[in-house]
Parts: structure tokens; C-alpha cells; sequence
């Protein structure tokens, strides 16, 4: 079973509830529902940026970083301080996430589905979990 991860996929909704999609020129009819939930977008943030503790020590005294000047020393040799990463969202979009069973035609075998809508811009992403047991 090739690994899916994130891929864009066409998904087709019945009120709120995806009911077929799309996934690399196949059409999926999803057969059950097995969890519904959202994540907000405010809990993914930034990764935490690491820069030289004499740039470090200067923005926290309000001065801004002077340029990067080419050092005598190796960039390896240096410690790097940790700066905590700023406030902002990496992705400010909330999530609605839908877990399903879906297979590829009526004697496919059932597998197991993540789709992913963001809900500022509607895109769809999809993952496959496993095959559903029998």
C-alpha cells in the first residue's frame, strides 16, 4: 500500500459530509464516518529561530542585529543562543478534519482515510491511515 501524506484531493459533500473524493485519477466513495473534529488554527506556531548569542544579547538590549560579518572563527565552533519564536501563526486557518472508511470501487477493500479541509480557503488534503480490518 503506497504511503499518502497531504496530497490535494477533489472531495464531493452531502450536506457537511464528504461522500466521495478524488485521489490520483480514482474515485472514492466513503462508505462510514468514523470521527469528525476541528483544530483551530491558533495552536500550530512557528518554529523557535536560533541565531548567535552576541545578535541574541543585542535584540533583547532593543538594538537591532548588526549585519553578519564574515567571522575569523568557524560557524561551528560558535554557540548558538535560543531566541523564542514570535507570537505569530504559522497557519492562522482552522481545520476540520473527518476520519473515513472509503474504498475504490464496491468490491475494493475498505481503507482508512484523513481528509483535511481548511476553512479561509477551501483545499483539501488527504491522508491514508491504514486498510480498515475486515
Amino acid at each position: 500500500m503506497p504511503a499518502i501524506h497531504d496530497e490535494p484531493v477533489e472531495v464531493v459533500r452531502r450536506g457537511d459530509t464528504p461522500v466521495q473524493f478524488i485521489l490520483r485519477d480514482r474515485l472514492y466513495s466513503v462508505r462510514g464516518v468514523l470521527a469528525h473534529w476541528v483544530e483551530p488554527g491558533s495552536w500550530r506556531w512557528t518554529a523557535p529561530i536560533w541565531q548567535p548569542p552576541e545578535e541574541a544579547a543585542q535584540e533583547v538590549a532593543g538594538e537591532p542585529a548588526p549585519p553578519a560579518a564574515p567571522s575569523p572563527e568557524p560557524a561551528g565552533d560558535r554557540p548558538l543562543a535560543y531566541r523564542p519564536a514570535t507570537a505569530a501563526p504559522a497557519d492562522p486557518a482552522d481545520r476540520e478534519l473527518w476520519r473515513v472508511e472509503a474504498a475504490a470501487g464496491r468490491s475494493a477493500r475498505l481503507e482508512v482515510f484523513d481528509l483535511c479541509c481548511t476553512r479561509e480557503q477551501p483545499r483539501w488534503t488527504i491522508s491514508r491511515l491504514a486498510e480498515a480490518p475486515v
